[in-house]
Formats: structure tokens, C-alpha cells, sequence
């Protein structure tokens, strides 16, 4: 038979599709054909048709495979049919698994709003429109890459939707332009506003486009008043044609650039000095420049000062030439660098003769000011001056007696440098020192006796009612010798809080009832404050009545004492820090209050206050910055506070209140969200605003406490409960949650024991191979058996171990315990046994997990390969560094990593890429959710995907029935873990599941 097609030439010149079919219907003797019948088709416009497709088919193939984008092609409904090379390469799939999947269903959407959108898109794009957004994607290497997506419809001849193609354009570098664009824009935006110097943008014709607010307030100028006007508008008619010149010029110059010293006119007239520098930042094609930048500075005020100081150093030089007093002006070597006549003069030589010399030169041996040293400390003590008398070599050798006022004009006495200088001022004292001398010598001998003892005399006149004080009484009193002339005067200096005793013992002792009078008070200095001085006096001449005539007495300074007294006051009774009361004064306080509660019968409240995370305050920003944060809390908690209330702080972060006077309980409640309020708005500390709370347990009496240690334990109790309810409230004393919290201390106290005392013990759940139903391996997990209260599970005392730090010294235990389980169960054995450890996070803070390891391993002769560490997903984000380090010291150890409970935390699967992970453990809950209507199988499904590409092996954990472990084999999980094949149990009973014939050895 014949069917063949081919082409014929036609009439019309073409060449035409023919197809001819036909068969041979006689032949000759010999078998040759003799004669054919057939017919013949025209198939042209078929032929044509079918030829075209073919070509079309192998043009979209040709771009649908080499194209540098992600293209797929998909059902209407939104599945997958075929994905080009470029998009297997980013998602990491394979054709067979990418097939059964909607386009939404991807791992490679970031989260479950992505997959909606996306979803939305397709079911758009199957009513015929073309449907196009921008979206972030995850790539298989774990890359984030903003994706430009448009989905198309492909419709049949029909014009119906037959097909659907996405196309991703990756445009991530786009992207990141555009942002580094916009953040440019924006940090320049942001210069130009807020910058405290005047900035313009100016046209090509130098009129004004925008103007910043530092030049509007310059200028006292609105901003829409400023855009529109030129540079010459600005500047005052008088000086309009020179500037316009000089800028011309200076422009040329500088290549567009140029910097000048010019007026600018005020809104309200007045003309003001800056310093413009203009720059052209825009040209024509032609050079010719369209657009500039002008900074401008406002120096009226620089100018100003600058005449002014002109002015005083011409006014010091002038002083400093003909002033009547010897100067002088010293370097740091006390060397003379300018000296004027009065000083030469004073000493009988020529200027030229000492401007050179050193001060030890023309000064007497030993004269404290040629001790460089000495003089710079009395200096330096002086705030920069000093004033001393010293002795100066006269030209003719004699010594001259001179008044030294010294004072640093230029350099920082602390670190003398070749900039120090000083200036002095010298005045010749020979004459009046020496009759200076000789008066006092004459005082002196009057004056020692008392004047050496610190003690002031006083007499009193009480006919004349005049006074007579001493110099020394006039030196503690702080008066001339006639500025109290009557006894009112004298009241009026005494401390107000003081005159009443003060009148009452004077008062006594005039009458004759007391031998004399004695009185400690408070004086008012002329500086406002006041001395404590000692008044002790007598009356010595009285008339023949018995009425007082004459009164002598003395006055001694009695301040230090005092306020060492109440130094020492302060110090026992109050906090250094924030000058409340201290712990010492509160129990004090609390015990009259409790006093007082009980005979009037009265509710009386005491609240503990602790802040909470305090210490990160101290950690992250200082000590210095946690005490400014305590003053500030102290300060707001004393707002909130009646007058009768007492506030203490007790040590570190914790206050105490004491309440008293409360008429209901609900008062205490008022108060307590009072002082949690008070601490809500921030803190401004060091240039920061910190955000505090804190955590309130309060007591009442008499129902939750009779005495003030009941009061102060069950406010704690208290206060445990308040932290424990997530902090910043407040709780009352309930005596349930007491013997609860209770219960926790004594389990948190006997835990530190649990190992020393064998109370701990392993439990083992075995692992299998899902096709062969053999064990494998197990997962240790640990037993508290406690004396007292049984066997405990893992979560009533795991919990407790992790806030005390003793699961760190647990968990050495359990590596210990199950590499010595696993060394003894694979003894002689060919296929290993694997024993599973869960680790705590708290286990890597120290970084030496993996020599704890290291030295079980050694100690038990286990083989690494042996023992498996368990750690959740959430380890992985904190503190990554820390962590990938000690996981690849355990790997290279040759032990295997876990990650357990997978896809219940902070799934992410860079983590995955980037830590040495063994193994994945899904979490019981997805496997529990395979049998539901919900996605759990897929989910399974996508983490086995991700666990193989990855090149991971995978736990399922909590496996109850053979239907999961069926679908779980055709889904590729090669293990399994849960009821099904064993409960947790001793190493007996797991040696016994395993069908080992080793002996069970003891472990420690």
C-alpha cells in the first residue's frame, strides 16, 4: 500500500501539498507490478497548517527553554505543566515535582499572604486578563530576589483560556538602584532642611527655586515669598553691579564654582554680611549653566566680634603700656616675653634688660613663684589666678616686697604647652608690708589665746542693748564688727526653725533660772546659706534688782560636726543613690506602722516594686545609665504617692511601699496601677529614650500577714507571680499561688542535688526503619525519680532547670549517661545502634558543649557516629555566630545533628543550608494531621523534599498507626518514631526490643 504526501508544481508556477494513495493491482508472472490504482488528494492547506505549528511549537521552544527568565506553563486551574530550565535551577525542583503542584504552592513564596496574591493572580488571568505585580521570592540557595511577574493567558481557537504562562523578570538590582536612589534623595532632602546653614537652588538666570528654612529664617522671608526672586532682588542697590561682577568673574574662574564675602538685604531692610559659596551643578548641551546650589552664611555676628576683639586688644595695649602698675607676660618656662615701664621701673632696669630673662632670675632664692611647679598648682586651684607676695632683686640688689596677681590668658594649665601664657600684675608693697608687719605682730600677741582655740567673743550691753563682737566672732558670724547693733538685728540671722529655743535658754538664763546660756543654731550667711555655731554665754554684772546689765560669751563653729553628724545620719538611714529611705529606716517605718495598723484597727498595705530586665539596662548601656534610670523611677513613684505613704528602695532595682491610712482595699489597687503607669512613658537616658516596667506584689494587713515578716515574704510571693504572669501588673498575696510557687523552689533547690544523689534516669524510645519495621536507634529522654513526689516527666522540671542553670550540669550527665548506653549496646554489634540527646539552649551560652562531649565520648570508648544531639529550630537564631560554632565542632567530632520538632518554630531554610544539620525530625503534630482534611501531608510532603534535597535524613515523630506509616513509606520518610513502635522504657526492656544478647551494664 502507498500514502505518502509530497509536492507537486502547479498551474499557477507553486508548488502545492498533494497526498496519493493507492496499491499495485496486477502483476506479471515474475512478481513485477504491471499495473496501479490509487487516488490523489490536494492536502495544501492542511499540510500548510500542520507544518506551521511545528515551526511556531520549535520557535516557543527555543525561547521557552533559552530564555534568561523564569517561564512556566500551567492548566487554567493553575497547575504546573512545565517549568523552562531557569525556573528549576531557582526553585530547586525536578519536572516530577514540580507536576502535581498549583503555581501558589511553591516553597519558594515567603509566606501565606504571597501564596493568597498569587493564587488571586492566576484565578484573574483565567478570565482572560493578563495580570502583572512585583513580589519577593526565595531561592533554593536561600537569596531573597524581588521578582517583576506577569501571568498571561494562552487562548485556544475557540478564544478560550487554554493555557496559562507566568514569566518572573528578576529585577532585585533594579530594585536596590532605585532604593539607593531614593535614600540619596532622601539624605539630601534631609541636609537641605535641617541644616542650620542657609542653602538655595537657584535657575540658570539666578532666580530662586527652593530655599531651605535655615535661609528663609535669615532672610525673614516665607519660603513662597523667597522661590521666584533673584540674588540681585537680595542685594542692596548700592552694591547691586559690583557683586554682579565679582560673581561673573569668580564663576569663570572657578569653573562654575566661586566663593565671596557679600550683603544681603532683610525682609525688614536690614543688611546683613554672609559668605556665599556658589556652585553651578547643571549645564546645557552648550555649556551654558541652568542650574546651581548656593550655600550661604550668615558672619554679621563674626564680623562684629571680630571689630570688637580688635577693639579690646588695642584697649589691653593700652593698659598694658601706660597702666600705673608693673605687667608682665610669661611663657610656660616663667621667661618674660613683654614687660611695660612700671614694672622696669620698678625694678631699676631697661626694658631690654629683663624681656628675655627668666623669672628666677631677678627673683630672691626660694620665692615660691620661681618653683615652676608649686605656682602652676596654686594656678591651676585658682581656677587660672592666683594672688601671692613675693620678692623681687632690685637692679641695686636689694629685695623688693611685691602684691603678684598672676592669670592665664591663652593655653590649659593642666597640660602646659608652648600656647601657655600668663599675665601679672606686680605692685611694690615694701612700705606698707613693713608697717603691716608691725601691727600685726602687736595683735598677735592679744589675739592668740582665743584666736588659736577657733573660739569668737561677744559682749552684750543690755542698758544700751549694743553688742561688741570680735573679728574672729565676725568671721563665723559672717559681719562687720558694726553690722548688729540690737538684740533684733541678731534674731533676725538665726534660722527661724531655731529662735525658739534659742529665746527660751537666753530667756532662762537671764531670768536666773539656768547657771548659763548654751544653744546650738543655724546662721544666715550673706551668701544665703547657714553655719551651726555653738552660743554659750553668761551674765556677769546685774543692777541691785537682779535684772542683767552686762552678758559675755563666746561663739565656736560647730558646722563640720554637725554635718558629719547627719552625714552619718544620712549614710545609716538612707540610699546613697536616690536619697530615699534605705532598707534599714523602711523596716523601722513598717514596724510603727504595724503598730499603728493594730490599735486602730486600720488596713495597712505593704508593696514590693522590681523592675523588670533592669539588668540589660546595665548590660547594654552602663552602670552609669542604670542609676540615672533608678533616680528617674524613683522620682515618678514618688509622684504617684500620697504624703502619708513612704517610699525605699531596698537595693539594686527593688522599692518598697508602706501604705498605712487606707480606707479599702481597692485603694491599694488604685496606687499600685498608679506607680505601673508612672513608668510607661520613656526615660531619656543618655540620648536614648528607654522604655521601663515593672512587676508589683503587694501584702495587706491584717488578712495576708500579721507581722512584717509575713508581710515582706508573702509581698514577695507576690511579686514571683506578678513576673510570672508576664510582668508589668501587679498581684495580691494569694496563698494557692504561693504554695505553688512554693513547690517550684523546693523542686528548683533539690534539682542542684538530683544528679549527685542518682535521682535522675533515662528513658529510651526506640527508632525504626519504616521498611524493614527494624530498630535502629533511640531518642534518651530524661526521668526525675525524686524521693518525695515520684517520677516526674521532663516538663515539670526541665522548665525550672533552664532559669536556675543546672541544666547545664544535667545535660553533661545525659551525654555521659547515653554515650556509655550507647557504647554498651553496640558492643559486637555490626549494625550500629544510635542514642538521640536533647541539648538546651543554655548549653551553648559557655561554648565548651562540644569538649563536655568530646570527654563523654572519650570516657565511655563510644564511637561518635554513636550518639546524635538534638537541638529545636529556634536555636538557630540566637546568637548565631556562638551556635554554628559549637555545631561544627560537634560535627567534626562525628557526631550528627538533629533538628527536633521541625516546622513548629522559626522555620527557615537558610538555617538549613548554612548549619551543619544531619537530620530532620518532623513534629508529631504533622504527622497526627495526614489523616485530616487539612494540608498536613503536603506539609510532610514538602519536608521530606526539603530534608532529601538537602541531603538530610527524616524522623517522623509520633507515629501511632500503620495507615501513617503506609502513606509516610510512599512519601520517602525512611524513619519513624512513636507508639506504634514503642513507649519510652528502661534499658533493659530496649535492650530486649532490639534482640541484643549483650549484658546491660550500669550505667552512672
Amino acid at each position: 500500500m502507498l500514502d505518502v504526501d509530497h509536492r507537486m508544481l502547479h498551474a499557477d508556477g507553486t508548488y502545492r501539498w498533494f497526498n496519493t494513495h493507492g496499491k499495485v493491482v496486477e502483476w506479471d508472472g515474475e512478481g513485477r507490478p504491471l499495473r496501479m490504482a490509487g487516488m490523489m488528494r490536494d492536502i495544501h492547506q492542511r499540510k500548510t497548517a500542520e507544518l506551521g505549528s511545528q515551526e511556531s511549537e520549535a520557535r516557543f521552544r527555543g525561547i521557552f527553554e533559552n530564555t534568561s527568565r523564569l517561564v512556566a506553563l500551567l492548566t487554567p486551574e493553575g497547575k504546573n505543566i512545565l517549568t523552562n530550565p531557569v525556573g528549576y535551577a531557582f526553585t530547586g525542583l525536578t519536572p516530577e515535582g514540580t507536576s502535581s503542584l498549583h503555581f501558589w504552592e511553591g516553597h519558594w513564596w515567603l509566606n501565606d499572604d504571597d501564596r493568597r496574591k498569587i493564587k488571586e493572580a492566576v484565578l484573574r488571568a483565567a478570565t482572560g486578563e493578563t495580570v502583572r505585580f512585583e513580589i519577593v521570592q526565595r531561592a533554593t540557595n536561600g537569596e531573597l530576589l524581588t521578582s517583576d511577574i506577569s501571568i498571561a493567558p494562552i487562548f485556544d481557537a475557540e478564544g478560550k483560556v487554554a493555557f496559562l504562562m507566568p514569566e518572573a523578570n528578576n529585577i532585585t538590582d533594579l530594585k536596590r538602584l532605585q532604593d539607593k536612589l531614593e535614600r540619596s534623595e532622601r539624605f539630601f532632602r534631609t541636609a537641605f532642611e535641617n541644616t542650620s546653614i542657609g542653602f538655595a537652588i537657584y535657575s540658570g538666570d539666578s532666580t530662586l527655586v527652593d530655599a531651605n528654612a535655615a535661609l528663609c529664617k535669615m532672610l525673614g522671608y516665607e519660603r513662597g515669598e523667597l522661590i521666584g526672586k533673584t540674588f540681585v532682588d537680595l542685594t542692596p542697590i548700592e552694591d547691586r553691579y559690583h557683586d554682579l561682577e565679582t560673581v561673573i568673574s569668580q564663576l569663570k574662574a572657578g569653573g562654575g564654582r566661586a566663593t565671596l564675602v557679600k550683603r544681603y538685604l532683610r525682609r525688614d531692610g536690614q543688611a546683613i554680611l554672609v559668605k556665599s559659596h556658589v556652585v553651578h551643578t547643571d549645564f546645557d548641551p552648550d555649556g551654558t549653566p541652568v542650574q546651581g546650589l548656593c550655600i550661604i552664611e550668615d558672619i554679621t555676628e563674626q564680623e562684629r566680634m571680630k571689630a570688637a576683639l580688635n577693639q579690646s586688644e588695642k584697649l589691653f595695649r593700652e593698659a598694658f603700656e601706660f597702666g600705673p602698675v608693673g605687667a608682665t607676660i610669661l611663657n610656660s618656662d616663667g621667661r618674660y616675653l613683654e614687660v611695660n615701664e612700671a614694672f622696669v621701673r620698678m625694678l631699676g632696669y631697661q626694658r631690654h634688660e629683663i624681656v628675655g630673662l627668666n623669672n628666677r632670675d631677678i627673683s630672691v632664692a626660694g620665692d615660691v613663684s620661681a618653683d615652676l611647679s608649686a605656682m602652676f598648682q596654686r594656678i591651676e586651684a585658682g581656677g587660672g589666678r592666683a594672688t601671692l607676695m613675693k620678692q623681687y632683686i632690685h637692679r641695686d640688689g636689694r629685695a623688693i616686697d611685691a602684691r603678684l596677681e598672676v592669670a592665664t590668658i591663652s593655653g590649659d594649665i593642666r597640660r602646659p604647652t608652648e600656647d601657655l601664657r600668663f599675665l601679672c600684675f606686680a605692685q611694690d608693697m615694701t612700705e606698707l608690708r613693713t608697717a603691716q608687719q608691725a601691727l600685726q605682730t602687736s595683735e598677735l600677741r592679744a589675739d592668740l589665746a582665743v584666736t588659736s582655740a577657733g573660739i569668737g567673743v561677744w559682749e552684750w550691753n543690755a542698758q544700751t542693748d549694743l553688742g561688741f563682737y570680735s573679728e574672729r566672732t565676725c568671721e563665723i558670724l559672717d559681719i562687720g564688727p558694726t553690722e548688729i547693733k540690737t538684740e533684733e538685728a541678731w534674731l533676725a540671722l538665726i534660722h527661724p526653725e531655731d529662735r525658739p529655743a534659742y529665746q527660751l535658754s537666753r530667756s532662762a538664763h537671764l531670768e536666773g533660772e539656768t547657771a548659763f546660756h548654751k544653744c546650738e543654731l543655724r546662721i544666715l550667711q550673706k551668701n544665703g546659706t547657714y553655719k551651726w555655731i555653738d552660743d554659750f554665754g553668761k551674765v556677769v554684772e546685774r543692777d541691785d534688782s537682779g535684772r542683767p546689765l552686762r552678758m559675755v560669751g563666746t561663739l565656736r563653729d560647730i558646722t563640720q560636726t554637725v554635718e558629719q553628724h547627719q552625714k552619718i545620719q544620712k549614710l545609716a538611714f538612707s540610699d546613697p543613690l536616690t536619697a530615699l529611705p534605705n532598707r534599714a529606716l523602711f523596716n523601722s517605718r513598717c514596724e510603727s506602722a504595724l503598730n499603728r495598723a493594730c490599735i486602730d484597727q486600720a488596713i495597712f498595705a505593704l508593696i514590693i516594686i522590681d523592675l523588670d530586665n533592669f539588668k540589660d539596662v546595665n548590660d547594654t548601656l552602663g552602670h552609669l545609665a542604670g542609676d540615672q534610670l533608678l533616680c528617674g523611677v524613683s522620682a515618678r513613684l514618688c509622684d504617684c504617692l500620697r504624703e502619708a505613704d513612704m517610699l525605699a528602695r531596698l537595693g539594686g532595682d527593688e522599692f518598697a511601699v508602706i501604705l498605712e491610712s487606707l480606707p479599702d482595699r481597692r485603694t491599694v489597687a488604685d496606687i499600685a496601677e498608679r506607680l505601673l503607669a508612672s513608668l510607661s512613658p520613656p526615660f531619656r537616658i543618655a540620648g536614648e529614650d528607654l522604655f521601663i516596667s515593672a512587676s508589683i506584689g503587694v501584702a495587706a494587713y491584717p488578712d495576708q500577714g500579721k507581722t512584717a515578716d509575713e508581710l515582706f515574704a508573702h509581698a514577695d510571693a507576690a511579686l514571683y507571680q506578678a513576673k510570672a504572669r508576664g510582668r508589668n501588673n501587679f498581684q495580691f498575696y494569694d496563698e494557692a499561688l504561693a504554695e505553688k510557687t512554693e513547690l517550684k523552689l523546693r523542686l528548683g533547690n533539690a534539682l542542684r542535688t538530683a544528679c549527685l544523689n542518682n535521682e535522675l534516669e533515662l528513658a529510651y524510645q526506640p527508632k525504626v526503619k519504616l521498611e524493614t519495621g527494624h530498630v535502629i536507634g533511640a531518642e534518651a529522654l530524661l526521668r526525675w525519680r525524686h524521693p518525695e513526689f515520684g517520677l516526674l516527666m521532663p516538663a515539670s522540671f526541665i522548665p525550672l532547670a533552664e532559669d536556675n542553670g543546672t541544666i547545664v550540669d544535667i545535660g553533661r550527665w545525659v551525654i555521659r549517661n547515653a554515650a556509655q548506653t550507647a557504647a554498651i549496646l553496640n558492643k559486637g554489634r555490626q549494625d550500629a545502634i544510635k542514642i538521640a540527646v536533647n541539648l538546651s539552649p543554655r548549653q551553648f551560652i559557655k561554648n565548651d558543649l562540644a569538649s563536655h562531649v568530646r570527654d563523654a565520648l572519650e570516657e565511655t570508648d563510644c564511637h561518635p557516629a554513636w550518639i546524635e544531639c538534638e537541638i529545636t529550630e529556634s536555636l538557630l537564631l540566637e546568637n548565631e555566630a556562638c551556635v554554628q560554632e559549637t555545631l561544627e565542632q560537634l560535627h567534626t567530632l562525628g557526631v550528627s545533628i538533629a533538628i527536633d520538632d521541625f516546622g513548629t518554630g522559626h522555620s527557615a531554610l537558610a538555617y538549613l543550608n548554612r548549619f551543619p544539620v544531619d537530620v530532620l525530625k518532623i513534629d508529631r503534630s504533622f504527622i497526627s494531621g495526614m489523616d485530616s482534611k487539612s494540608r498536613g501531608k503536603e506539609l510532610v510532603t514538602a519536608f521530606i523534599l526539603i530534608a532529601n534535597a538537602l541531603g538530610m535524613e527524616v524522623v517522623a515523630e509520633g507515629v501511632e498507626t500503620e495507615e501513617q506509616t503506609a502513606v509516610l513509606k510512599t512519601l520517602g520518610c525512611c524513619t519513624g518514631q512513636g507508639y506504634l513502635y514503642g513507649k519510652p522504657m528502661s534499658l533493659i526492656d530496649f535492650k530486649q526490643s532490639i534482640g541484643s544478647s549483650a549484658i546491660v551494664g550500669t550505667l552512672s
